[in-house]
């Protein structure tokens, strides 16, 4: 019996799916949601459990490199599968973000070249595979994950602003968290409209309309945090005294954008689940609902301690009790389903 559970770990290991760092995403982002309306507790009880969460899944992902290489390096160059390696270039950055909120500047510093460092390794990776691997035709081969490109160019863009900012905001570094930010701005119109092609045109089921798709809301709402932050950040620099105006408009759109995909994915999840009826089976995808509800509190709270709008920041803490509902209801599916494996 022993061995044939350790077979059986053995091949979870071999085929353990790229995007469970979702669940560190997912923890991390409610700490810092918590973190920014006082309720210290929770807030570092979730950010303990994110590290512990993020070195167990690092430890995991390094068996299976050992177990299966070949496996690993198929998914790193399926269309299908390859951006959900950018969890681990979020999870690096979230981490970071939230250690800087923390005053770890150590921490948040090595997190930082960690993520920069992995966020240009799989770009790379990813651009190639596409241009020399791909044969698969678009509607097959675009979902909700590719948008974690985005998510983690803006997560980059976040902490390095933020980093950059204890040791002297620049108006090089300054120029360089715009152009990064305005250039996760222009993957998620390219991404975005890659998934309309696909939901308008192409024929839809459940299995297909998984819930990664709510990282389309997600990654628009941390490129409005991103947004933010330069706005609070480099306040005083000439360059973002200029492009002020730009920036605050961008963040509105990005926010409203955002909004604007709430209901739909909602209809969506209605669709699939009661009109069709699909399982609640536990799945990793369900941690990439959390996360976007998370990170669209933190542009509400943001936005509205900026503009001065109150009710901006009751709809944030709203989603922000709401993430973590379903933070907990997420667990209990895990744990509970009769479907668990």
């Amino acid at each position: 019996m022993t061995k044939m559970r350790l077979n059986l770990a053995k091949e979870h290991l071999r085929r353990l799916y790229p995007g469970h760092f979702t669940l560190v995403l997912a923890t991390t982002v409610l700490s810092l949601g918590t973190f920014d309306l006082g309720l210290f507790f929770i807030s570092n009880l979730f950010w303990y459990l994110a590290v512990l969460f993020f070195l167990v899944l690092v430890v995991l992902y390094l068996f299976r490199l050992l177990l299966n290489r070949k496996g690993l390096l198929l998914e790193a160059t399926d269309p299908v599968l390859m951006f959900n390696f950018f969890c681990f270039v979020t999870a690096c950055n979230i981490l970071g973000i939230r250690a800087a909120s923390g005053c770890l500047f150590g921490l948040s510093l090595l997190l930082l070249v960690t993520g920069a460092l992995s966020w240009i390794f799989f770009l790379f990776i990813t651009i190639a595979a596409l241009i020399m691997y791909n044969q698969q035709p678009l509607p097959k081969a675009v979902n909700g994950s590719w948008l974690m490109l985005v998510v983690g160019t803006q997560s980059l863009v976040i902490l390095s602003t933020l980093v950059l900012a204890k040791i002297g905001f620049k108006r090089t570094f300054c120029f360089l968290s715009t152009s990064l930010w305005l250039a996760g701005i222009f993957f998620y119109l390219i991404i975005i409209l890659f998934i309309l092609i696909k939901f308008f045109f192409s024929r839809i089921n459940p299995e297909n309309m998984a819930p990664s798709y709510w990282v389309g809301m997600g990654a628009a709402s941390i490129s409005a945090v991103a947004g933010m932050t330069i706005l609070n950040t480099g306040g005083s620099i000439s360059l973002v005294i200029f492009l002020r105006p730009f920036i605050m408009g961008m963040v509105l759109l990005l926010w409203a954008w955002a909004t604007w995909w709430i209901p739909l994915l909602l209809l969506i999840g209605f669709w699939r689940h009661v009109c069709k009826r699909y399982s609640f089976k536990p799945d990793p995808a369900f941690w990439s609902i959390v996360f976007p509800v998370g990170m669209y509190a933190l542009a509400c709270l943001s936005m509205g301690t900026y503009f001065q709008m109150e009710w901006l920041r009751n709809m944030g803490r709203i989603a922000v009790w709401t993430g973590l509902l379903a933070w907990v209801a997420v667990w209990l599916n895990i744990l509970f389903h009769p479907g668990r494996e």
